[in-house]
């Protein structure tokens, strides 16, 4: 072990873990989860439920105190545009920190949950009544991305075309 702190490099690596460490340990820290709540407190127990929730508890503080937003996995579907502006970066002393509680897990969606009744029309067809939620350009059924339907006006000619 002795050699290893002759190593100036090694020497400087672990002053940055050092400074980084005490840093991110006197950090705010901000729970986001799908399960989370609106207007909750933000902590571990009682995780807040969108992250521009996050983001504006974060902006009390930002530039005057380290943040860090744990984000959960699970797919986060956003009912705008989530805007982030410098004054969101904090400082480089006081840095604001989004990070995934496991890494790709946590997924950020423009899309909205549909929950359809879907019903069988035969030979494999099924429709659902769909609210008016605006131009739908991509659909996808448990995670999987589907094709849109291009029943009964199919033209081979127009392999994406809805």
């Amino acid at each position: 072990m002795p050699q290893l702190l002759r190593n100036p490099s090694v020497a400087v690596i672990g002053s940055l873990l050092t400074a980084f460490t005490s840093l991110t340990a006197s950090a705010l820290d901000l729970y986001v989860s799908t399960s989370g709540k609106t207007g909750a407190s933000g902590s571990r127990s009682q995780p807040l439920a969108q992250l521009s929730e996050a983001r504006d508890q974060a902006r009390r503080v930002a530039g005057k105190e380290a943040v860090v937003i744990h984000v959960a996995p699970g797919t986060y579907y956003l009912p705008e545009p989530l805007r982030l502006e410098a004054r969101d970066s904090g400082s480089k002393s006081f840095p604001v920190i989004y990070r995934a509680e496991q890494e790709g897990k946590a997924v950020l969606s423009g899309g909205q949950l549909l929950s359809l009744k879907w019903q069988s029309i035969g030979n494999g067809r099924f429709r659902a009544s769909v609210p008016d939620v605006g131009q739908i350009d991509q659909l996808f059924v448990n995670g999987e991305r589907q094709r849109m339907a291009r029943y009964p006006n199919y033209d081979a000619n127009k392999k994406t075309a809805a």
